[in-house]
Parts: structure tokens; C-alpha cells; sequence
């Protein structure tokens, strides 16, 4: 078990299992981004472990990053935090699976898509809402792209809309859905075959599909987070996307 405070750890059999437990909407604040880069970098290191699994306790996924971290200020170490986190995700040699119950909102949607693979429940809900609040989601700008392609990508981090589970399965995000009833059942029925093979071959099978570096993900990161902190923070319509939020109110953009 681990020594974390919002983030339980477990191994078995090959199954490094990874829980976000901090219910009900699992924010991805500073320290409870911190304590999952440190579970992925501890996952890196295991030789033994053949299969990375998230999950998360409570009705909610993982309802995004802290809004207020978001603000002048703080966004910076916010960004820089948020994606050390995926970046220590991405180093983790061998196959990752998230599994999304509930929601998975803003950063929560991104989380998950930063696994290999992503299974849902029938109730699992994805967005990426950032846009309502004159924000940007980096991650899925990465990612999504290749994920969904680009149209689909295009609505879901530029409508804000949500998908729902079999829309996620349809668009490429998710891999599987599963029912509520028999969800545990067919979790432990997809990983099964996995926990079978060499943990060796399969980081040089995970290896072998990455091609040279990364697959051009560091890169597309570095992007997009210029992005988010050169031109996107510096705007009037971040400022009043968040006082819309903090006032409960819809925003009125300036376009500036």
C-alpha cells in the first residue's frame, strides 16, 4: 500500500494498481498532482509490473484541475506541475490503463487520455469544458488529435460539449465499455490476458510502437503549453472567464 495522502497505490501479480482518493470530484490540485507524478515515477521503476491501472474512489472520475490555480499568479506552476505529471505518465515503459467510472472533466478527461488505453463504465461522462471558462486544455491538444482525429477533437475541446461513454467509445477515446453490473468483472477479464505475458517484452513491444523518442508527444506539449502561458494568460478574456466563474455568471468576452 502506499505512503500517499490523496493517491492509493497497490501491487499484485503484475498489477500496479493506482487509485486517486480524493472524493467526491478527485480535483487535481498541487499536491494531489505531486503525489500521482511521484506514483508514475515509482511505476517507471517497477520491473516486475506489467499493467498500470488508474482508477479513482467516489461518483467522479476526476472532475479537472483546482479553478484557482489557474489565476494569474499561480497558472504557471499550475501548468508546469500539471504536465510533469504527464510527462512521468509517458515514461512508464509499459501498458497503461485508465479506468473511467463517472465523470472525467478538464483535466480529468485529459488524464485519462494520457493512458494507452481507456475503458469506461456505462455512467462515465468526458469533456473538456476549459473553453467556457476562456481557457485551453494543452493535454488534449497534444493528444486528442491523434486520438479522435481532427474534427472530433475540434468539438469536444472547442464546444464543450460532453461525450457520453459509447460516444467516447465510437469517437476512439474509449476502448471498451463496460456495464454497471458487471463492470469489476469484465475489468479483471480485459487486463487478465496482459498479466500473462513478460513484463520484458512487453516494454519492448511498447517500444517498438513508440518508434524513435516519445511519438512526438514532448514536443507537441512544449506547444501547447507555450501557448496556454505566452498568449493565452495574458488575455482580458481569461480574466473574465474567471470572474464569470467566481459571479456565477455567463461571461461577456471581450475578444482581447
Amino acid at each position: 500500500m502506499s505512503e500517499y495522502e490523496f493517491v492509493r497505490t497497490e501491487a499484485s501479480d503484475g498489477l500496479l494498481e493506482i487509485t486517486m482518493a480524493r472524493p467526491p470530484l478527485n480535483i487535481l490540485n498541487a499536491p494531489m498532482m505531486a503525489e500521482l507524478t511521484g506514483a508514475f515515477e515509482a511505476a517507471e521503476r517497477d520491473r516486475d509490473a506489467r499493467v498500470l491501472l488508474l482508477r479513482a474512489e467516489g461518483k467522479v472520475f476526476s472532475a479537472g484541475a483546482d479553478i484557482d490555480e489557474h489565476r494569474p499568479g499561480k497558472a504557471k506552476a499550475m501548468i508546469e506541475a500539471f504536465h510533469g505529471m504527464f510527462r512521468a505518465l509517458h515514461r512508464v515503459p509499459y501498458p497503461t490503463v485508465a479506468y473511467v467510472h463517472g465523470a472525467a472533466l478538464g483535466g480529468g478527461c485529459e488524464l485519462a487520455m494520457g493512458f494507452d488505453m481507456v475503458l469506461a463504465g456505462e455512467r462515465a461522462k468526458f469533456g473538456q469544458p476549459e473553453i467556457g471558462l476562456g481557457f485551453l486544455p494543452p493535454v488534449a491538444a497534444a493528444l486528442l488529435p491523434a486520438i479522435s482525429g481532427w474534427s472530433r477533437a475540434m468539438d469536444l475541446c472547442c464546444s464543450g460539449r460532453p461525450w457520453t461513454a459509447r460516444e467516447a467509445l465510437a469517437n476512439g477515446l474509449a476502448l471498451r465499455v463496460f456495464s454497471g453490473e458487471d463492470a469489476e468483472e469484465s475489468l479483471k477479464a480485459f487486463l487478465a490476458p496482459f498479466l500473462k505475458r513478460s513484463p520484458l517484452i512487453l516494454r519492448l513491444v511498447k517500444k517498438a510502437m513508440r518508434g524513435e523518442g516519445d511519438g512526438g508527444f514532448s514536443s507537441r506539449l512544449d506547444a501547447a503549453e507555450r501557448v496556454f502561458l505566452e498568449e493565452l494568460m495574458v488575455t482580458k478574456d481569461v480574466l473574465e472567464g474567471l470572474s464569470a466563474f467566481d459571479e456565477k455568471r455567463d461571461p461577456d468576452w471581450k475578444n482581447e
